[in-house]
């Protein structure tokens, strides 16, 4: 007698529902893109400074020894920054 007759077809197929569910929820959390989009911006010869955008709003952010920071909020207190040659958007004026 087969493992697969002793259990009903309604357990069976919940359990397969399951599974299912499971395997999209971890796709979507571990494998789907984030909500951020990483990038480099190079301000300066030396100066070569972590950002990302929000997928969703279109915010970039810099990463600073204070944290994530807008890039609007440096904007007075930073030197001008120009996407660097492996930035997909090099000459493409920027991320949109």
């Amino acid at each position: 007698m087969p493992l697969t007759d002793s259990i009903p077809s309604t357990v069976r197929r919940t359990a397969i529902q399951l599974a299912v569910a499971i395997s999209l929820a971890v796709f979507a959390v571990f494998v789907w893109p984030t909500r951020y989009r990483d990038f480099r911006l190079q301000g300066g010869p030396r100066s070569n400074l972590g950002a990302r955008q929000d997928r969703f709003t279109g915010v970039v952010s810099v990463l600073t020894p204070a944290g994530w920071q807008k890039l609007d909020s440096l904007r007075n207190s930073a030197p001008p920054v120009r996407y660097s040659p492996d930035n997909p958007f090099a000459g493409k004026g920027g991320p949109r």
